[in-house]
C-alpha cells in the first residue's frame, strides 16, 4: 500500500501501486485508490521521461467527494475543488505536454499546457460558489469537462428558493 498525504485531507490510499520505468517512460499501472473504505476508483498514469509530458486517468465507480476536495484543490480539477460533499463516478483525465500548449497559452512552458477532460456523474453533492448566498445542493448531474469548459446535463439542483432542472 502507498499513501498520498495532503494537509487537511484524509490520505489517498493506493493498493498495489506499480511504477514501471522502461523505454523512456515511467508508467503507473492501474491501481485502486480510495479515501474511504467505500470508494471504488482507480488511477493510472504515464510520464514520458524524454518529452516531460504525462497523462493521468482517474476512473470512479463511486467515490466520496468530501475526502477528495483538498486533493482536487491542489491539482486544480475544475469545479471539483468547490464540491464539499457527495459522490462521483465516471472518468477524468489530465494531460500535460510542455511542447503542445493549450489554446491561448502564451508560451510552451505555461501551466495551460495541462488540460483536464472527462465525463462524470455527481450525486448528493454540496457546491459552494461565491455568487450564491447559500450552497447549491445537487441531487444529480452529469458533467462533461473539457479544459476550462464545464457543461452540466440532466441536472437537479437547488440553492435557497431557486431550483434548477434540465
Amino acid at each position: 500500500k502507498t499513501s498520498l498525504m495532503v494537509a487537511g485531507a484524509p490520505p489517498l490510499e493506493l493498493d498495489e501501486a506499480r511504477l514501471i520505468v522502461a523505454d523512456g517512460h515511467a508508467h503507473l499501472s492501474s491501481s485502486a485508490i480510495r479515501t474511504t473504505t467505500m470508494d471504488d476508483a482507480t488511477v493510472e498514469g504515464d510520464f514520458d521521461l524524454n518529452q516531460h509530458s504525462f497523462k493521468v486517468i482517474l476512473t470512479s465507480r463511486g467515490m466520496d467527494l468530501a475526502g477528495l476536495q483538498r486533493h482536487a484543490e491542489l491539482i486544480s480539477i475544475p469545479s471539483f475543488r468547490n464540491l464539499e460533499s457527495g459522490n462521483w463516478k465516471g472518468q477524468l483525465s489530465y494531460s500535460f505536454d510542455p511542447n503542445s500548449p493549450g489554446p491561448g497559452a502564451p508560451s510552451a512552458n505555461s501551466d495551460q499546457a495541462g488540460r483536464w477532460t472527462g465525463s462524470v456523474d455527481v450525486q448528493r453533492a454540496t457546491l459552494t460558489l461565491p455568487m450564491f448566498a447559500t450552497p447549491v445542493r445537487v441531487v444529480a448531474a452529469h458533467v462533461d469537462l473539457d479544459g476550462a469548459s464545464l457543461t452540466a446535463h440532466k441536472i437537479q439542483a437547488r440553492s435557497g428558493d431557486v431550483t434548477v432542472t434540465g
